[in-house]
């Protein structure tokens, strides 16, 4: 469920990158040398150094974004892990529209879906384990039916990793 990492660039792209701001210094340098007074390479050379700050600026850009974003990655994996589970719930307990805005309003119900996604990305502890997260709600209880769900959901993946 959390595999599909996207990794980071490889040294490819900031050559392709360099490659294509020298040949756009190249060609630049073709139609401004005609225009002046100055040599091809002589204008070429002044403006050499263009494409090392162009790759410069996009391995900064990059690292600032990682390091920025670090927590949009963590929204992303807890967004899919929520619509999975509404999606189990829904094929199990029915689309009643009712059901799921119970279980919406209800901030209990909301905690045991954050549970459940964090005994998936660490693991059980004495607070969040599964047996506490069906001991919240009364079994007679829509919330209690699909807390169930997503319990035999998270055992279920937490088998196939």
């Amino acid at each position: 469920m959390f595999e599909n990492e996207k990794k980071e660039n490889p040294v490819s792209y900031y050559t392709k990158a360099f490659i294509i701001a020298t040949v756009t210094v190249l060609i630049f340098g073709l139609f401004m040398s005609r225009g002046d007074d100055t040599a091809y390479w002589e204008w070429v050379r002044s403006y050499a150094y263009i494409p090392f700050f162009v790759v410069l600026f996009l391995l900064m850009y990059n690292f600032f974004t990682r390091k920025l974003r670090a927590d949009v990655k963590e929204q992303k994996r807890q967004r899919k892990f929520i619509m999975h589970m509404s999606e189990a719930v829904k094929h199990t307990l029915g689309e009643d529209a009712e059901v799921f805005r119970v279980l919406r309003e209800n901030d209990d119900f909301q905690e045991i879906l954050y549970q459940g996604y964090m005994i998936l990305k660490h693991g059980e502890n004495e607070t969040n384990n599964t047996t506490r997260m069906l001991e919240r709600f009364p079994e007679d209880s829509v919330e209690y039916s699909a807390t169930k769900i997503i319990v035999q959901q998270i055992e279920r993946i937490r088998e196939q990793s």
